[in-house]
């Protein structure tokens, strides 16, 4: 029975420390300088690097769901909602007009999204 209680309580501790590790892992995938601290052009080329190819102008849902459960292995609900959140103007696609509207959002303080502005954000995307 003990056993069971620690394995209980561990699992509960992983879960607790997941979303942080996955928040680390997309924050260090959008800080392509590695500044730790994002700029616009970052945030362009995150979304760029989404595409299904190079030459698309846009990411469909669909293909960002499947992009991003494989990158960080979510599920395809968490994914669906990752996606909503990222849609910035809310027209079902992501494309370069939502990457202004994502940067303002995060960038309280006007000097690139730093760490803790990001993990805010995404915190409380996973927890809704």
């Amino acid at each position: 029975m003990f056993k069971l209680f620690l394995l209980v309580i561990g699992f509960t501790l992983c879960m607790c420390a997941f979303p942080h590790d996955r928040i680390a892992k997309i924050f260090n995938d959008f800080d392509y300088n590695k500044n730790d601290n994002i700029n616009q052009n970052e945030v362009l080329a995150f979304y760029h690097n989404l595409k299904q190819n190079p030459a698309d102008t846009l990411i469909t849902k669909a293909t960002f769901v499947r992009n991003w459960s494989s990158r960080y292995g979510d599920t395809t609900v968490v994914s669906t909602k990752m996606f909503e959140n990222m849609d910035m103007n809310m027209d079902g696609l992501l494309t370069d007009a939502d990457v202004p509207i994502f940067y303002s959002k995060f960038d309280k303080n006007r000097n690139g999204i730093e760490w803790a502005e990001f993990e805010t954000v995404f915190n409380s995307w996973y927890s809704t």
